[in-house]
């Protein structure tokens, strides 16, 4: 069975001012893994609160190329990204693969905190069964699709999440675009845009993992999820 562990670490420096600054601010014990070979080799063994992807040390293409092992055997764990910078396109690119939350540096203990708290509360609210339709199996929790058929799988955001819960929600039916951008941002104010692009990662998502089912776009209606050979119900 594996074991409880605090917050993890990964560096690929001899010390890090990170790892001190982590356990002052979390008031939990960190363990460092100095590669991704090591920390790969302990997900059977460990099972941490949070972790924190220093992206300076890490890299940020050996992250993402990781990524998707370590939120396989860590599906419902904290991932977080400590920057120096608060480049938007490269936290972007983090976040949509499958991070959930980033720190810019210097660290501040009240700030990792609140984080880290919100990200747990978060989850704990997040605690859905997960669907089963066709071919594809949807976990919130996760935020993960899966291909029962040839178990491929992929993580979504969770606006995309979202996305592909509120479809699944009236499978085969048209949803509006009004009612898309209202059940998945609620009162914010989101341009189509935003939602095309959305709609786009959740598409591809669907054909990485080569489900059966697609989003079909119903011009004057909105959206649908179905099989690729059905006509959905207007």
């Amino acid at each position: 069975m594996a074991k409880e562990l605090g917050v993890c670490v990964i560096i690929l420096e001899a010390e890090s001012v990170s790892k001190t600054l982590l356990e002052e601010s979390t008031q939990y014990a960190v363990k460092v893994f100095r590669n991704f070979e090591d920390l790969l080799k302990a997900t059977m063994l460990e099972r941490p609160i949070a972790f924190f992807f220093d992206l300076e040390h890490t890299g940020k293409d050996q992250l993402l190329a990781h990524l998707p092992q370590i939120r396989e055997n860590w599906p419902v764990c904290p991932l977080f990204v400590i920057s120096g910078e608060a480049r938007e396109d490269v936290l972007a690119e983090v976040l949509r693969f499958g991070i959930d939350d980033f720190v810019l540096k210097p660290l501040q203990g009240d700030r990792v905190r609140l984080r880290l708290n919100a990200r747990h509360l978060q989850r704990s609210m997040e605690k859905r069964s997960a669907i089963a339709v066709s071919d594809l199996v949807v976990d919130p929790t996760a935020r993960s699709l899966k291909n029962l058929k040839n178990n491929k799988i992929k993580y979504l955001s969770p606006i995309e999440i979202n996305l592909l819960s509120v479809l699944l929600s009236s499978m085969g039916q048209a949803i509006s675009r009004e009612r898309v951008k209202r059940d998945c941002w609620g009162t914010n104010s989101v341009s189509d845009n935003a939602l095309n692009r959305k709609l786009f990662e959740v598409r591809k998502a669907l054909q990485q993992i080569d489900s059966e089912l697609t989003i079909k776009t119903l011009y004057g209606s909105g959206y649908a999820l179905q099989k690729k050979d059905k006509i959905p119900k207007a």
